[in-house]
């Protein structure tokens, strides 16, 4: 008796594996938000991976049918970005993942102005943001004088101290400002008594000609 062997030869099937992906700033020092990035990812697999997709966070910014992907990608949001590769080939879909942190320039969002009633204490506080966190001062515009805190706490507040106060926020990746008012009233209603002299001819005399008074 003669028997007889058929064999099946099933193609090897590999999804893909093996990931090279690398994600790094285009020039030295901080990565900031806009900045460009360079891209790589590359796959190993059987049949050959034919699509690479690569996302930011859940956004997709890239797509090809080429062996390997070699992308510059300007950055658009901050702080911890997820970068994903996802590979396919046809077998299969895979991904790999790489976090890098982001850095966002100063921005001052609101100032808040100040109101107090002289002698007693006022507060001026401006809302900033960025990463890393900015560092902020108050400039008294009038007399140039800096404050190295925020909110800026006054006490004892005379009417001099009274205009324009700027909020700065600074960062390694860029500065912002605005400005902001700090009004100071009287406790009670002031006046200022104006005196109007005036020479005359009478025994070669100066006399008082005129008294006004006025509340501010």
């Amino acid at each position: 008796m003669i028997h007889e062997f058929v064999g099946f030869f099933l193609p090897l099937i590999v999804k893909p594996e093996k990931f090279i992906f690398t994600v790094e700033a285009a020039k030295s020092g901080n990565l900031c938000k806009g900045d460009t990035i360079n891209i790589t990812c590359s796959a190993v697999g059987k049949p050959v991976v034919h699509t690479y997709q690569v996302f930011e966070n859940d956004n997709l910014v890239h797509m090809s049918n080429t062996p390997e992907v070699f992308l510059s990608h300007a950055t658009t949001t901050g702080g911890v970005v997820v970068y994903t590769c996802v590979a396919n080939n046809t077998a299969a879909i895979a991904n790999t993942t790489k976090n890098i942190t982001v850095n966002e320039g100063s921005a001052i969002k609101q100032v808040e102005n100040g109101t107090a009633v002289e002698g007693k204490n006022a507060t001026l506080n401006c809302s900033v943001t960025g990463i890393p966190m900015p560092s902020v001062y108050w400039l008294e515009v009038k007399t140039g004088t800096r404050f190295f805190e925020n909110p800026l706490a006054l006490t004892n507040v005379s009417r001099n101290q009274s205009g324009e106060y700027i909020c700065q926020g600074s960062n390694p990746c860029g500065n912002d400002s605005k400005s902001g008012t700090l009004t100071v009233n009287c406790e009670y209603v002031c006046f200022r008594i104006l005196l109007k002299f005036e020479e005359t001819l009478v025994k070669g005399l100066i006399i008082l000609n005129t008294i006004s008074i006025q509340a501010f």
